[in-house]
C-alpha cells in the first residue's frame, strides 16, 4: 500500500511524493540529492545496514501521514526517554578506499605515501521516529532523517530529537549516562506525522506512568528533579 510522504522544505512549502517504503525514500528522493555526504563518487553501491534491528513489520508505513492539528508549529517530546523510539530503515555505503584520497575527511587511516586511503569511513542514512505532542496537546508519531560519518558517529547521533542524556557524576562506571532534560522542536524538524497507534498509546501511557519522581515539566519541557 502506498503513503505519501511529507517533506518540509525551507520555505515550509509541501512536496508530495507517492512512495512504499522507507528504503524507497531513501534510494530515490534523499540518495540523488548527494548533499548530506562529500566526494559521492567514490561511495559504493548502498545496502541496507543490518546492525540496526528493524522490526521488517514496521520498516513498510501503512497508513496517510496526518497534518499538525494546531495553529502553531511546536512539537515537544511526549516524554523525555527513548523508549518509544523505532528505527524504520537505515542504509549504509562504504567509500571505496583505494580512490579515495588521503587527505579527504571520510580517510580515518591514510595510507603512508599520502596518495591514496589506507582505511575509509562509511555513510549512513537512518529513518528514526518517536512520540511528540504539539502545544494543542495532540500527540503523534513524527518520523526524521540522520545522516552521519561513521567516523563522526557518537552517543547522540541517534538520539530521538528533542531528549538528551548525560554522563553521571561520581559513577564508578565508564559511559554511566542518565536521561537528561528535553527542548522544543519544529513542525519542519521531521519529515512526517503520522496518529499514534494503540501499540504507542499504550507506551506513552507506560513512559508517564511514574515520571513525576524523576522529572518537572517547565511549560512543555521535562527536566530532571
Amino acid at each position: 500500500m502506498k503513503f505519501i510522504i511529507l517533506l518540509m522544505l525551507p520555505c515550509l512549502a509541501h512536496a508530495y511524493y507517492q512512495i512504499e517504503s522507507w528504503e524507497e525514500y531513501l534510494r530515490d528522493q534523499v540518495i540523488p540529492r548527494q548533499e548530506h555526504f562529500g566526494e559521492v563518487k567514490y561511495l559504493k553501491p548502498w545496502r541496507i545496514n543490518r546492525d540496526f534491528v528493524i522490526d521488517p513489520a514496521m520498516r513498510n508505513i501503512d497508513e496517510q501521514n496526518t497534518h499538525l492539528r494546531c495553529q502553531s508549529d511546536n512539537l515537544w517530546p511526549s516524554h523525555p526517554y527513548q523508549s518509544t523510539k523505532e528505527y524504520h530503515a537505515a542504509l549504509v555505503a562504504e567509500y571505496d578506499y583505494t580512490k579515495l584520497p588521503a587527505t579527504s575527511p571520510a580517510c580515518t587511516i591514510p595510507n603512508p605515501t599520502r596518495r591514496f586511503c589506507q582505511r575509509a569511513a562509511s555513510a549512513k542514512l537512518v529513518v528514526t521516529s518517536d512520540l511528540y505532542v504539539d502545544d494543542c496537546g495532540n500527540h503523534y508519531r513524527a518520523y526524521w532523517l540522520t545522516a552521519y560519518m561513521s567516523n563522526h558517529e557518537s552517543m547522540g547521533t541517534l538520539f530521538s530529537k528533542g531528549r538528551t542524556a548525560y554522563e553521571r557524576a561520581g559513577s564508578a562506571f565508564r559511559g554511566d549516562y542518565v536521561t537528561g532534560g528535553t527542548y522544543g522542536l519544529k513542525l519542519n524538524d521531521f519529515i512526517l506525522l503520522s496518529p499514534l497507534k494503540a501499540k504507542d498509546q499504550k507506551n506513552l501511557k507506560q513512559a508517564l506512568k511514574d515520571i513525576e519522581r524523576h522529572f518537572k515539566k517547565n511549560g512543555k519541557i521535562f527536566l530532571p528533579r
